[in-house]
């Protein structure tokens, strides 16, 4: 089933969620929040609302493990949930992912890695390697925030919830654990690749719908860097 946006804010309202993880070589110990940081969210305990996504991920590792989790969220307080989607989004995971240095070096990008800081659980949708390109596009300035926006739409791998404190992580329960094998590594396989092949031109495609919509990242760059200039300009009182 396709979630949208008001499905997930719905689900931030249960007292619990039913989320996957997919992991190399398996959970040792406590779950805790040690992704590598140049993830969509930076660092964190990564759980996704796809089963078929969260094996996906580890499915070529020696040694895969799939997770069935309950995340207590009624433990989580309200206002130490961030919940990203659009253009929000579409920042965060500039800034986390590092792809551009000049809009790392704006004080938004600083800005929005303070913000973070103030949340125990992101929220917000899964990308994968369509999504990559998608980015790389642009970076490039091949496709606007509009296009960029439309991919993620079409992929649809459903949503990430992201543990970002060892607070978080403690209000997850392990719920079932077991080892991919190899009868099912093969439909996994098989599935990823047909997912692929689907979305092989889907980034040229919506880009061509959206040739004069949206902001480029030059166009957004520019745009940050005079609401600074503006900012320096009235603090300076000039």
């Amino acid at each position: 089933m396709k979630l949208n946006d008001e499905d997930i804010r719905h689900m931030l309202e249960q007292d619990s969620i039913i989320l996957y993880h997919g992991s190399r070589g398996g959970i040792e110990g406590n779950i805790s929040p040690i992704s590598r940081e140049r993830c969509d969210f930076g660092k964190g305990f990564y759980m996704g609302t796809s089963e078929l996504q969260a094996k996906g991920l580890v499915v070529d590792d020696s040694e895969p493990y799939f997770y069935t989790l309950k995340l207590n969220i009624k433990d989580i307080p309200r206002n130490r949930i961030l919940f990203l989607s659009g253009k929000e989004w579409i920042y965060n995971v500039l800034v986390n992912r590092k792809k551009s240095k000049k809009f790392n070096t704006l004080s938004v990008a600083s800005d929005i890695l303070e913000e973070q800081k103030k949340y125990d659980l992101i929220v917000g949708p899964i990308a994968d390697d369509q999504m990559a390109e998608a980015f790389r596009q642009f970076n490039r300035g091949f496709i606007s925030d509009t296009a960029l926006e439309d991919c993620l739409n079409y992929v649809d791998y459903g949503y990430q919830f992201v543990a970002k404190t060892d607070y978080a992580c403690n209000c997850i329960d392990i719920i079932t654990e077991s080892e991919i094998l190899s009868n099912e590594i093969e439909g996994l396989r098989k599935y990823i690749n047909e997912r692929h092949i689907k979305e092989e031109d889907f980034v040229s495609e919506i880009a061509s719908h959206h040739r004069n919509d949206g902001l480029f990242l030059d166009d957004i760059i520019e745009l940050e860097s005079k609401n600074e200039n503006h900012v320096a300009f009235r603090k300076h009182g000039r």
